[in-house]
């Protein structure tokens, strides 16, 4: 008899042991880990107006080039841009972030509108062109 109370008791744990690992192996093989996020912002630009103090009309227009990268253009409808700069971003949906080594601007994309909060300017809203 209690040459079987052993043999027993030692295959109760071989049960458990391969029970467990046969759950992490169920489980960590899962096709849900195949999902790759998308952003659907490559390729799209966004853009706001504003007036400047000579009465012509002025814009920011950002123009998101890569999942990781954009190009922010600040210029006049009469001359053009003015000035430009790659910056980062990271969005997830629907926060996003663009920001360099000295400022992070925070907002949300809702549809074709994105809302930016500025530190010194205030929250601007980007139209999708």
């Amino acid at each position: 008899m209690p040459k079987f109370k052993k043999f027993a008791s030692g295959n109760s744990k071989l049960a458990v042991m391969l029970t467990i690992v046969a759950m992490f192996i169920f489980v960590g093989c899962s096709k849900d880990d195949d999902i790759t996020l998308t952003n659907n912002l490559v390729g799209t630009s966004w853009i706001t107006y504003f007036d400047l103090e000579d009465e012509n009309d002025g814009y920011v227009r950002f123009s998101f080039t890569t999942k990781t990268k954009c190009i922010w253009n600040n210029g006049s409808m009469i001359y053009g841009d003015l000035d430009s700069e790659e910056l980062a971003y990271t969005y997830n949906k629907p926060n996003i972030i663009i920001y360099d080594e000295y400022i992070s601007v925070y907002g949300k994309i809702n549809g074709n509108k994105m809302e930016l909060t500025y530190p010194e300017d205030g929250v601007l809203i980007f139209t999708k062109q």
